[in-house]
């Protein structure tokens, strides 16, 4: 279970079932910073507390926080944190991860769809994927991976459910 603390300009996630932390006043200038999806999920994938969360926290936990900073009410910093967890995403099996996201509707958070695509594309074991996002959210045509000698370039198609 894990408990999202907001309080001015620091917010941290506190988990009771591991330590993985992440530090609002670290993670606010990367998504301010940010002119696209795929700059933002590079710079939040490369903070060494993401990718402790993202292979500490199973993706139902993300996806509740996700959730939970979705439907209330938006600040720079509640965005930073569920883009944040949108990444942390990226280190979990994609079979888990589409699991968790089974019913759920992020329409408030632009750019979502655009990291979780990012994110199945950066998984070790990534296949290409069709990813089904509701009317209402704004939507890339095509999303690719950035270029990485680390791994292969894979195309992710997003449709939007009409």
């Amino acid at each position: 279970m894990h408990v999202l603390m907001i309080s001015n300009a620091r917010s941290t996630i506190v988990s009771t079932q591991n330590s993985a932390r992440l530090d609002a006043a670290k993670l606010l200038p990367e998504y301010m910073f940010a002119n696209t999806p795929a700059y933002l999920f590079e710079r939040m994938r490369a903070l060494p507390p993401v990718r402790e969360l993202g292979e500490k926290a199973d993706s139902q936990e993300l996806v509740q926080l996700i959730e939970q900073i979705d439907l209330g009410k938006k600040t720079p910093t509640s965005v930073a944190l569920a883009y944040a967890y949108t990444t942390a995403l990226s280190f979990r099996p994609q079979s888990e991860v589409t699991k968790a996201l089974e019913g759920k509707k992020f329409e408030s958070l632009a750019w979502f769809g655009a990291l979780l695509a990012l994110g199945f594309a950066a998984s070790k074991n990534a296949s290409p994927t069709i990813v089904t996002i509701d009317q209402g959210l704004p939507l890339p045509e095509r999303v690719a991976a950035p270029p990485s000698p680390a791994r292969n370039s894979v195309i992710i198609d997003l449709t939007r459910r009409e």
